[in-house]
């Protein structure tokens, strides 16, 4: 449905943590882990262009959703989402630098940081381009999610208010000046912000592509 409606898009599967978001404390074991996101693969393999391991909270669920995703045979992204203040480092504590090593030997794509704050984004983004490849970025529109427990839905989280499309763009194109090549948004980010985005992006004479 999805291909139907958007043409030459291209479709991604999606690799979430298995226990909920932003919680790098609920894991079972790598072995276990790799053998679920295995399921996951392949039922989604037939229709997807590629898969996106995304909100890893640690380097070992990372590790294991892409070694998962890899065996498709299809391209693979991971994006790691980030403690919303102080150092960049994945909610789990760990440095990207060292989420990053965790995949040596494993075929990224691209590697994205998603589904924190944006401005935790833009202080990591000089690290991750350092890692080189292409890198993306995509943020929630959330004051905090430290009131989201095991079980629960981020419907008792709370938008920001400071954070409106043009609000949004604002910090997405500066990304993309920072060197950011892949940008969208995650929870509470909208069609709205999407479109504003684009406009501020083609305004400013950047090609917008699909996914090669």
């Amino acid at each position: 449905q999805a291909r139907d409606q958007a043409g030459d898009a291209a479709i991604a599967g999606c690799l979430s943590p298995l226990f909920g978001s932003y919680a790098p404390a609920l894991t079972i074991s790598f072995e276990d882990t790799l053998d679920i996101y295995r399921r996951i693969v392949a039922e989604q393999a037939d229709g997807v262009d590629l898969f996106l391991c995304e909100t890893m909270a640690s380097a070992e669920e990372a590790r294991a959703a892409v070694t998962a995703a890899s065996e498709s045979g299809k391209p693979v992204w991971v994006s790691w989402t980030l403690a919303d203040h102080g150092t960049p480092r994945l909610r789990s504590g760990e440095t990207i630098a060292a989420a990053a090593r965790a995949l040596d030997g494993l075929p990224v794509a691209a590697r994205l940081i998603n589904c924190c704050r944006p401005e935790a984004i833009a202080a990591a983004l000089p690290e991750m381009i350092g890692l080189g490849g292409p890198v993306g970025a995509y943020a929630n529109g959330f004051t905090s999610v430290e009131a989201l427990k095991h079980g629960g839905t981020v419907e008792v989280l709370h938008a920001r208010h400071d954070l409106d499309p043009d609000a949004y763009a604002d910090q997405a194109v500066g990304w993309v000046e920072a060197g950011a090549d892949i940008v969208g948004g995650c929870c509470e980010v909208g069609p709205p912000h999407i479109a504003a985005l684009r406009d501020r992006l083609e305004q400013a004479g950047y090609e917008i592509s699909g996914v090669a």
